[in-house]
């Protein structure tokens, strides 16, 4: 199969990880493409695996004519047979593309962010319009699939779910962990929510924990204004900027924390899991599909530092439960979270989208037994996510030789 992804970032994210895990775990006989921009790290890492003749440069998060139709002509200079697309900038420049071209376009949404930006509004308005060139679309998590159904009723019977994946585990220096350091992987911006570590330190600092620090690594973190208010209070808060080598840093850590607003399947927090990491996180969408409460980590209400502080100081004084939560916790990890599982799911919506355009009809449909294979296991034997997502339904899926670009090409 000849697949193209894209994604509008290449720099540090569980996104343009997800397209590595993706492309370094499909079948041998798979023919892989990336689009993505140029100067994040990722390109050197995908060019690593499939080869720089088979990178695509597009702009950072940016969505212009010019490269929808550089776009479009790519994909059918390559007979492209199924386009995947992850998050908001790739997800519109891919829908585009796969209109002209009439090629398949599967979608992965990688968190639904909450309306509040004039972009996010226009966001809101046009998605509903890309649903019409999407064969399928995949959330990465319960919470998001709710999240993408309640904000686009339009993708019902078109939704699938397929958890993200954590990379195996890499060998590592041997650190003492120090029970009083945190740390946290975040960018700087609304949805990271990291200025909230201030004050969860100050709780902390209230109850007697002593010596405690916290380090963050990420984009934008260093440059941040609450980062220098902190810095001039000395303040026991250590900004980075993104690491290549999380699990160092976590090795040297005594808890990981989590202070998002929202996620769509937080990787670092599986890798966190897979490190032997006690985790605090937020009780949001994305970290609750991740976190059972008092099982394989604690959740607290989100922004509340107090709360986010008592959970921190239940793991120092008990050493008990912190043990229990990272048993359970990589357990979690390695049966539900494995790599193979993901690539074989999201293969098979491939196939199965692609079977679909072969035919050409508007009236064929993703087959229910096609549908429950490529949806990830329920949490319990009690719960089923296809009775919360709807079976897929008829739906228009093109053929190359459908779109208004590759017509205009044959003539």
């Amino acid at each position: 199969m000849r697949i193209l992804q894209i994604t509008g970032r290449s720099d540090h994210g569980g996104g343009p990880e997800h397209v590595l895990h993706l492309v370094a775990g499909l079948h041998p006989h798979d023919t892989v493409w990336i689009a993505c921009p140029r100067n994040g790290i990722y390109w050197p890492r995908f060019k690593a695996v499939i080869g720089a003749d088979r990178l695509f440069a597009i702009t950072h998060r940016r969505v212009d004519p010019v490269t929808v139709t550089r776009l479009a002509d790519f994909i059918i200079e390559h007979n492209i047979e199924v386009i995947h697309s992850h998050g908001v900038a790739g997800g519109i420049l891919a829908r585009l593309a796969a209109h002209l071209t009439g090629i398949p376009c599967v979608h992965t949404f990688h968190g639904v962010p909450p309306s509040g930006t004039w972009k996010r509004f226009l966001y809101r308005r046009l998605e509903p319009l890309l649903v019409h060139s999407t064969a399928l679309a995949i959330a990465v998590s319960q919470s998001e699939a709710e999240a993408v159904l309640a904000a686009y009723p339009c993708y019902q019977g078109r939704l699938v779910i397929s958890e993200n994946s954590v990379s195996p585990a890499v060998e590592v220096p041997q650190a003492t962990p120090d029970p009083t350091r945190l740390v946290m992987f975040a960018r700087n911006n609304r949805q990271k929510h990291p200025e909230l570590v201030i004050p969860i330190l100050a709780k902390l600092a209230q109850a007697g924990w002593q010596g405690h620090s916290i380090d963050l690594y990420g984009e934008g973190l260093v440059e941040a204004n609450w980062y220098r208010t902190a810095r001039a209070a000395s303040l026991p808060i250590r900004c980075y900027a993104p690491t290549d080598r999380p699990a160092v840093a976590l090795a040297a850590a005594g808890a990981y924390l989590s202070t998002a607003r929202w996620e769509g399947m937080p990787l670092a927090v599986l890798e966190a899991f897979r490190s032997g990491l006690p985790v605090v996180a937020s009780d949001v969408p994305g970290n609750r599909d991740v976190v059972t409460h008092e099982v394989t980590g604690l959740l607290y209400p989100p922004g509340d530092a107090a709360a986010a502080a008592n959970c921190l100081i239940r793991l120092r004084d008990d050493a008990g439960l912190t043990q229990r939560l990272v048993t359970a916790a990589r357990q979690e990890c390695a049966v539900r979270f494995g790599q193979l599982a993901m690539v074989e799911r999201v293969r098979k919506c491939y196939l199965q989208v692609a079977q679909v355009a072969q035919r050409g009809s508007a009236d064929n449909e993703l087959t229910r037994e096609a549908h429950a294979s490529a949806v990830s296991p329920a949490r319990s034997a009690t719960a089923t996510v296809p009775s919360l997502i709807p079976q897929p339904t008829a739906h228009r899926c093109l053929n190359a030789d459908r779109g208004p670009l590759a017509r205009m090409r044959l003539l």
